[in-house]
């Protein structure tokens, strides 16, 4: 029994640094652009902040709790590397769950337009859960909605 502690506390030991450090890039290259991005977005700039700020007590309550404040350098390290990917994850289902039937729709349409274009799968009308994009396809929806060409 000691020898299965023994890897589990090794598993443990060595792959949570791996997790955290790959978070952190993650979140640095994706979802910190994102939020930053929300800035943009008039409907969605105040919720993004509230978000942010919420799971960043939160993360940082929790770190402080299991880490101990004398290790305030490990406390930011984690938040900096869960907070945003958590806010991002959060604000899209909140987006998700505030719209419309209409709303989804048309961004749908954008989303399917797009992926396309990439050749990556599409989202299916059927489901039940944002797709990685959900936020700005619902803006990009809403500027065609708006738009009206220049007479000739």
């Amino acid at each position: 029994m000691t020898s299965l502690l023994k890897a589990i506390g090794f598993v443990i030991g060595f792959g949570t640094p791996f997790l955290f450090v790959y978070l952190a890039v993650r979140s640095l290259l994706s979802d910190v652009w994102k939020l930053a991005l929300l800035t943009e977005l008039p409907g969605r700039r105040m919720a993004g902040s509230v978000i942010t700020t919420v799971w960043a007590i939160v993360v940082f309550l929790i770190s402080i709790a299991a880490l101990g404040p004398k290790r305030g350098n490990a406390v930011f390290f984690v938040v900096f590397a869960t907070v945003p990917a958590l806010a991002w994850h959060t604000l899209r289902f909140w987006a998700w769950w505030r719209d419309h039937a209409d709303t989804r729709e048309d961004a749908l349409e954008v989303a399917i337009e797009r992926s396309r274009r990439r050749n990556e799968p599409e989202p299916l009308p059927s489901q039940r859960l944002p797709w990685k994009d959900y936020v700005f396809d619902v803006e990009v929806a809403r500027r065609r909605a708006l738009y009206e060409p220049p007479p000739i």
